[in-house]
């Protein structure tokens, strides 16, 4: 609290020399607390509503939280049951899956099967090798024959629709006339329209 100038001169009038005020506003500025700053006033600010919040916040949860509820026997064996962790296989064991189904490939086609399948990143596992015996089947293929072809053409797997576009066209028939070329029009066209003009 600074002094005015009125307290001023009611302690002169009592008898205070100059020394004696500059002591009594030196104790008095020492014993006076600090003005704080904009952003200690802002922290003490956050800091008390945060500690209203606390009180007042989760007062429903306090009040259940201190009634226990009746627990059935039945439903502790199931969250026993839906904890336990199924452990998911690993990729080396999909892969072994995989080459368990298609074991009738042999060891070396089997070994190119699944590295092209792995650089294709197509799934190794024992579903993707179901998959792919049906669709040998569906192609009237051997699993060794679609695999085989597989490698050849770089394919994961055969289709019908595959062969289907894959299949040779036939060759033109020895007595057929040559499909017509540009240059082979432009001929024709010369040769008739000299025989029209000559």
């Amino acid at each position: 609290m600074p002094i005015g100038a009125a307290t001023i001169k009611v302690m002169i009038e009592k008898g205070f020399d100059i020394q004696d005020l500059l002591e009594v506003a030196e104790s008095m500025e020492l014993s006076a607390p600090k003005e704080r700053s904009s952003g200690a006033k802002r922290q003490a600010a956050y800091r008390s509503r945060k500690k209203q919040a606390a009180v007042t916040h989760d007062v429903t949860r306090d009040v259940t939280e201190s009634v226990t509820p009746r627990v059935r026997v039945e439903d502790n064996l199931l969250d026993r049951e839906s904890k336990k962790k199924v452990r998911k296989k690993t990729s080396r064991e999909d892969e072994a899956d995989f080459e368990d189904e298609l074991s009738e490939l042999g060891p070396e086609l089997l070994e190119e099967f699944v590295k092209l399948r792995r650089g294709r990143r197509a799934p190794l596992t024992a579903y993707a090798a179901r998959l792919f015996r049906k669709d040998c089947d569906s192609c009237g293929l051997s699993i060794t024959e679609g695999a085989e072809m597989c490698i050849s053409r770089g394919w994961f797997t055969v289709q019908p629709r595959f062969l289907s576009r894959q299949q040779p066209r036939p060759a033109a028939a020895s007595g057929d006339p040559a499909p017509e070329t540009f240059a082979s029009m432009w001929k024709n066209e010369a040769k008739n329209e000299g025989n029209e003009n000559g």
